[in-house]
């Protein structure tokens, strides 16, 4: 059963004018904000607080486990309904989809050296302590939390096999290449983030803003907001549990504040 069955599903409000399909760790948040400095109303760039992990998951598991009917226009419409550009993971495990339901949308491809992904990788999203109890334990009693769970294993899964240190590089020159190879040149940018406006406004035919090219979301951004999120999560576990979770939950705050610093 699809999990857009029996729902009234959104439709476009706004053209699709960029894919961004580079991958994370590419500077794809200053890319997001770089495009809205440029005008783009809404990039599509899945967070914490976002309430689609179901709906991914579903979208990997029909394109790679061959449950349900792989989507569709109309399935993306829904989840992109008032976004002009899209970005990162898992956005861009569906490159070759996305390019065909969008054929009039402009293609960037976030790029760096294949090394400092990888190190950047390493220390943020394929960090181990991402996947320890005191960073699982919330998604045993909270199904928005489980979600995000499943579909980051499945985009590991999917991507560099479960292995980073083992595949990761060969992903990496594997996803870009695919790119390469589905989009005209005239319609695909790759960009380096310190190559700053030129290229980016020279592509999307804009005028050069006068402040810096944004940079965001360094290795400390992405730890500090993952360690924010974890610790906001056992407060509202606690909040919703109450006494009965307490003298549970209270000695995992006290183990998450050890390893990860409460005002770090």
């Amino acid at each position: 059963m699809s999990i857009l069955e029996g729902k009234k599903l959104r439709t476009r409000e706004i053209p699709m004018q960029v894919l961004n399909l580079g991958l994370s760790r590419t500077g794809t948040t200053s890319m997001k904000t770089a495009l809205e400095e440029l005008g783009l109303k809404n990039v599509y760039h899945l967070g914490y607080e976002d309430e689609d992990f179901a709906f991914w998951l579903a979208a990997i598991e029909a394109k790679y486990e061959g449950k349900g009917q792989p989507f569709g226009r109309k399935e993306w419409d829904h989840i992109f309904y008032n976004c002009d550009a899209v970005s990162d993971l898992p956005v861009v495990m569906f490159a070759e989809e996305l390019i065909t339901a969008y054929p009039e949308a402009k293609v960037i491809l976030t790029i760096r050296s294949v090394d400092s992904w990888y190190d950047s990788m390493v220390a943020t999203v394929c960090n181990p302590i991402y996947k320890t109890l005191y960073h699982r334990l919330p998604a045993w009693v909270d199904s928005q939390e489980q979600a995000l769970c499943d579909m980051s294993d499945k985009c590991e899964k999917y991507t560099w096999q479960n292995d980073f240190p083992k595949y990761g590089k060969a992903y990496f020159h594997e996803h870009n290449n695919l790119v390469r190879k589905l989009v005209p040149k005239e319609i695909l940018l790759e960009m380096e983030m310190k190559e700053g406006w030129k290229p980016l406004c020279a592509f999307l035919d804009k005028e050069v803003p006068e402040k810096e090219f944004p940079r965001g979301n360094g290795v400390q951004a992405f730890i500090d907001e993952a360690n924010e999120h974890t610790r906001a999560k056992y407060l509202d576990l606690i909040k919703q549990y109450s006494i009965v979770a307490a003298p549970f939950l209270l000695p995992m705050i006290g183990v998450t504040i050890y390893h990860i610093g409460w005002n770090k």
